[in-house]
């Protein structure tokens, strides 16, 4: 597998104190970006299974979630904050702002899990400079155009390119619900699936 390389554009060097002249050394920048504890795929965002198992596990104090529609909801944002457990902050920004805002986070020691709705935002935020070496796809809902791939994950063809352009960039896509059940890889889950995706090292090609 590909080793991870963090994006040359990515925002580590917001991880210093406003006003500092130099970014910070590599060795504090990636202290800063193990506090990025998940970075999740999950068309539901906020339930059962993020707040009572996840958060327990990872020991988060703040939610980014990262949806353009979402982020001019102010109605159910408030419903997102309201079903988070108590003493842990719900941030909603849209995409666009998305890598910078959770850097400023890190920046200032808060324990981060990133959520949301599809594999395309997760793409959008890599190419921002948001340097995260996992993305966890926990559930995306059946349609007319999705094709199930692990479980409770169907996927559009659009949804299944950028997970794979995720993966070439050394990312680790791995599939789970929950933390107790053990993951499944992208890799693995792929192979055998649609011919027209090609998981090699050598890249993804689809045959239209």
């Amino acid at each position: 597998m590909r080793r991870y390389q963090a994006p040359r554009n990515n925002v580590l060097g917001l991880f210093c104190w406003h006003g500092a002249k130099e970014a910070p050394s590599q060795g504090k920048g990636e202290a800063l970006l193990n506090q990025l504890a998940l970075v999740r795929v999950d068309d539901r965002l906020i339930h059962g299974q993020v707040v009572v198992k996840w958060l327990r596990h990872l020991g988060c104090d703040q939610i980014w979630i990262v949806d353009d529609a979402l982020a001019d909801d102010r109605f159910m944002q408030n419903v997102f904050r309201l079903a988070a457990p108590a003493g842990v902050q719900v941030q909603v920004v849209a995409a666009y702002e998305g890598a910078h805002g959770i850097a400023d986070a890190l920046r200032r020691g808060k324990r981060v899990m990133v959520l949301v709705k599809t594999p395309q935002v997760a793409q959008k935020l890599l190419e921002q400079g948001l340097p995260f070496r996992e993305l966890n796809v926990g559930g995306l809902a059946a349609g007319p155009a999705t094709t199930r791939l692990y479980k409770s994950v169907s996927a559009t063809d659009e949804q299944v390119a950028s997970l794979l352009r995720i993966q070439q960039q050394g990312v680790r896509v791995f599939f789970q619900m929950v933390p107790e059940e053990p993951p499944a890889e992208l890799r693995a889950v792929m192979s055998g699936k649609d011919t027209r995706y090609c998981v090699s090292e050598e890249g993804c090609k689809h045959d239209d």
